[in-house]
């Protein structure tokens, strides 16, 4: 059976991969969604864009395991942003699919420590700007619990100062911003405000890669900057 024939398996007589996990939950196999990673509903494009890359993984001859395979075309997107924008939007949902399979990492909130470049964003509008065509970062302080997002604009640099919760269970940061540092040819304008909190939880976190989720949509590719 290939890759996409088994995961299309799981939709037979219309049921949604939520829909087998309500029903398994409900006769007592498994504990609650609290302590379960969510299994995501696809919107359309994104079923589209997973099965194009289960078809292109059962083409691969190499010899690698599909999430190898899946973090080798992450980690190429990272470094040429080349790879064509719907197999690195299939990549990231295999992986979260795989993810959702399995059982859940240690914490994994320890690995987010660092300067993390924004790469790749998933659903965009227009499609050009899935990757992120600006240096943008995300500097993640785990003891503080701060989460400041950067953004060098040549002159025009900002800075929106942000902090965060962690749920270990299901790797979920709630984070939103408190205020923005405006910094126009070394001049430095501060601004307070507040935005609505979101979320992202995070379904592959290695040494130099990050995937997550966004509550508002999409999925979410990261690279730490050295």
């Amino acid at each position: 059976m290939s890759i996409r024939q088994a995961h299309s398996s799981l939709y037979l007589q219309g049921l949604t991969l939520q829909t087998v996990q309500e029903a398994v939950i409900a006769i007592g196999f498994v504990p609650k969604a609290s302590t379960q990673r969510a299994l995501t509903q696809h919107t359309p494009a994104e079923q589209k864009a997973l099965s194009a890359f289960e078809t292109w993984l059962d083409q691969q001859n190499s010899g690698t395991a599909a999430g190898q395979q899946a973090l080798k075309v992450l980690r190429e997107a990272v470094s040429t942003g080349k790879v064509e924008a719907g197999r690195v939007a299939g990549a990231l949902l295999f992986l979260e699919g795989s993810a959702a399979e399995q059982s859940p990492e240690s914490d994994t909130l320890p690995k987010l420590q660092g300067n993390w470049r924004l790469v790749f964003s998933s659903p965009a509008f227009p499609p050009a700007l899935q990757y992120i065509p600006v240096d943008e970062f995300a500097e993640i302080d785990v003891a503080k619990k701060t989460i400041d997002l950067v953004t060098d604009l040549g002159p025009v640099h900002t800075r929106f100062l942000g902090t965060f919760d962690w749920r270990p269970q299901g790797s979920v940061m709630s984070f939103g911003f408190i205020g923005l540092q405006l910094r126009v040819f070394g001049r430095v304008f501060p601004f307070g405000f507040r935005t609505k909190r979101k979320e992202y939880t995070y379904f592959q976190v290695t040494d130099d890669i990050a995937c997550a989720r966004s509550s508002r949509g999409g999925v979410i590719l990261m690279h730490q900057a050295r």
